[in-house]
């Protein structure tokens, strides 16, 4: 732990770990590729924003590390705006989203 905490990517990348997963928590359904609205999601996608914040300040400059926190902050950024415009459900991705979240197959 020591070790993280001298250096900023390791630092980075144990805030980014903690955030995707607590993104992973929404209600999403990986086999329709969509996230339900539900209080719980909006909680999840918060507190996965706040450990990003926590990370960005660090200034990475890992390549893997900065390119996750920008593919996790374009899902977060696209969940919050479509989760709670009236549907009941919405997709992960859109085609303006990158073609592949990264993080999910590594952490998961």
């Amino acid at each position: 732990m020591a070790n993280a905490a001298e250096n900023p990517n390791e630092q980075a990348r144990e805030y980014l770990e903690q955030a995707f997963n607590s993104w992973v928590q929404t209600s999403y359904d990986e086999e329709k590729d969509i996230v339900y609205r539900s209080p719980q999601t909006k909680k999840q996608i918060e507190s996965s924003q706040q450990l990003l914040n926590k990370a960005k300040p660090l200034k990475p400059d890992d390549e893997w590390v900065v390119n996750r926190i920008k593919e996790l902050q374009g899902v977060l950024d696209h969940q919050l705006k479509r989760a709670f415009t009236g549907k009941n459900s919405f997709p992960l991705l859109s085609s303006s989203m990158p073609s592949s979240f990264t993080c999910y197959r590594l952490f998961s």
